[in-house]
């Protein structure tokens, strides 16, 4: 293979990137980890919403004294540019409006009540 100047690299790997690549926050290990921690996060709960994930980014971010635009300190959220290059990155991760599961909920609130008539009832059975 030729170089532009004419002369011949041997054995050598040529890396392309991207032209935009220099204007990203974090480094494509840093965005792998950030991203993984994303579809952990899902897994044990409902998953982020778009604004849960964008602080995460900020405060990934400062955490890892990376360099952020000023609009992030400002408002302590990245921005949604930042988020619309993010998710094309990473099909794999869906943003969903998390949904509250009421049957789930409905045994929360039952499961504490009756903790608290239970507790009541050994409060009875020590003062007998």
């Amino acid at each position: 293979m030729k170089t532009a100047d004419g002369n011949w690299i041997n054995n050598e790997v040529l890396k392309f990137q991207s032209k935009y690549s220099v204007k990203q926050v974090f480094t494509q290990t840093q965005e792998l980890l950030l991203f993984e921690y994303m579809v952990k996060c899902s897994k044990i709960n409902y998953g982020l919403t778009t604004k849960q994930i964008r602080k995460l980014a900020h405060d990934y971010a400062i955490g890892c004294n990376i360099e952020v635009p000023p609009s992030w300190n400002l408002f302590l959220i990245s921005g949604i540019d930042w988020f619309s290059g993010f998710m094309p990155r990473h099909l794999d991760l869906a943003i969903r409006k998390p949904v509250v599961d009421f049957d789930h909920q409905n045994y929360v609130v039952s499961f504490l009540k009756k903790k608290k008539q239970v507790a009541h009832l050994f409060t009875m059975i020590k003062t007998i």
